[in-house]
């Protein structure tokens, strides 16, 4: 099943520069993510930004990632393909590139490369390969981006195995900054998920349960299902920076809003109850069973 993951995350209380600059300032960032087709086991993440004032220059910056988990297709480049070259060779569309305005070079603008992402702790020197991001690349001088909504800045393709972090900075009328994880080749910010809420739905209650065992017995399953949730991350009740079973008791206390002595995954599990249409439906069937023993 192609499944795709979409996080549109405001920034505002995360801006690390230029505050008061208003007229000048990235007002979220948009990271739409998809299981790969042509190759598969590969996650594409494109990379949008909303902002104000003029936009100038993008740098990325990868760690720990291992050979070949940043896909690079034979016959592509740093920059998009032409509408043509994805018509014939349709693997093109996966690969990693950078580019302003569009997922194609037909009607958008090619970048100008400055170097590496030194502003982030980078080198000097780009690096654009299967295993490290480091670059810094600009808008064509002369050709002003002001004003733009939702505004591609490139396609970020990585293994479903992928971990890592991807740094961010951009350049308005002053440099802003942001930290990403990937995980399972998804991009995403930790800070966008809320603890506890295990499936992805944006509460946390008794539909986090099965999840938060899943996760914690079999976490290869849990990361089919719920592909880009972190699970130390969402997990992470206690604050150690894992999920174990240190964090059943803290995430059992968040379901009831209390203090719990429930310390099992049994325990955690008896706290599910059926929704209303299935004790609607319970009781359906026992009314049923017993007119046929009359």
């Amino acid at each position: 099943m192609h499944r795709t993951r979409l996080f549109l995350i405001c920034f505002s209380a995360l801006l690390l520069a230029g505050v008061g600059q208003a007229d000048a300032q990235i007002t979220d960032i948009q990271v739409t993510s998809s299981a790969s087709v042509d190759p598969t086991g590969f996650v594409v993440n494109d990379l949008s930004f909303s902002f104000n004032g003029q936009f100038t220059s993008v740098g990325l910056l990868t760690s720990g990632l291992s050979a070949g988990d940043i896909y690079q297709d034979g016959a592509g480049g740093d920059t998009a393909p032409t509408s043509a070259a994805v018509s014939g060779d349709p693997s093109l569309a996966t690969d990693t590139f950078v580019q302003f305005g569009a997922d194609t070079s037909d009607t958008s603008i090619t970048p100008s490369f400055a170097g590496g992402a030194v502003e982030l702790g980078g080198a000097a020197t780009a690096t654009f390969n299967n295993q490290l991001l480091d670059v810094t690349y600009f808008t064509t001088p002369g050709i002003p981006v002001t004003d733009e909504s939702n505004y591609f800045v490139g396609r970020l393709t990585f293994a479903n195995t992928a971990n890592g972090t991807l740094d961010i900075s951009t350049f308005l009328d002053d440099f802003f900054f942001y930290n990403f994880q990937i995980y399972n080749g998804y991009i995403f910010d930790p800070s966008a998920f809320l603890i506890g809420d295990m499936n992805g739905d944006g509460d946390v209650n008794n539909l986090d349960i099965n999840p938060f065992a899943l996760a914690l017995t079999n976490v290869s399953a849990y990361n089919s299902q719920f592909p880009g949730i972190d699970p130390d991350v969402v997990g992470d009740v206690n604050g150690d920076d894992v999920l174990n079973n240190l964090d059943i008791n803290p995430f059992a206390d968040l379901l009831t809003g209390g203090s719990s002595s429930i310390t099992t995954v049994a325990g955690l599990q008896a706290l599910v109850v059926p929704e209303p249409t299935s004790l609607a439906l319970f009781a359906a069937v026992g009314l049923l069973l017993r007119r046929q023993t009359r």
